[in-house]
């Protein structure tokens, strides 16, 4: 049994009205005609465009390292789009996850480059800037995390059970 779900003919039909209105030789009516199938079949939007993923795949392609690593990558921040809801999400939690996903990327690159800077024998300079880099990044992570948590108890979603008590206990986060 196959997992890819096999695409719609909208689909097909909608990619290929992309690909033709992306190309150099795009005419204003290729626009029209993808924007009047996207309105016909707005399902197969999802399908074309992932705006979060292009900024991923952005991050990832700059990184100065192995294709292996860039393909790690990948894997490990699909692991963490899924763990933080993925697909069962809503679709603003979403929105949200591929928020907190782009802001773990980037704030562990830029903790990354901190390091080597800083093993380089960085400047007191350099250090100062890659220290208000990273405490700008981390910021956007844990805001990112906060409002997605938030956005959760708004909507009643379930929180997990943790037992972090002594041997027997235990204690429930609840959203009430």
């Amino acid at each position: 049994m196959e997992d890819e779900k096999a695409l719609t003919k909208a689909e097909i039909a909608v990619a290929e009205a992309f690909t033709k209105a992306d190309s150099e030789d795009a005419t204003p009516e290729d626009g029209r005609r993808l924007l009047a199938l996207l309105h016909e079949h707005p399902g197969a939007l999802g399908f074309t465009v992932d705006m979060a993923g292009s900024a991923i795949e952005v991050v990832i392609r700059q990184m100065k390292t192995s294709e292996g690593n860039r393909a790690l990558m990948h894997e490990r921040l699909e692991r963490l789009r899924k763990s933080l809801g993925g697909a069962e999400a809503s679709q603003i939690e979403r929105l949200l996850i591929d928020q907190v996903v782009i802001c773990y990327l980037r704030m562990n690159l830029t903790d990354q480059s901190y390091e080597n800077a800083m093993r380089n024998g960085g400047s007191f300079a350099a250090g100062s800037y890659w220290e208000r880099k990273l405490s700008t990044v981390q910021y956007r992570y844990l805001r990112a995390i906060e409002t997605l948590a938030r956005v959760r108890k708004l909507m009643g979603v379930p929180m997990v059970q943790i037992n972090i008590a002594a041997e027997g206990g235990q204690q429930v986060v609840s959203n009430a």
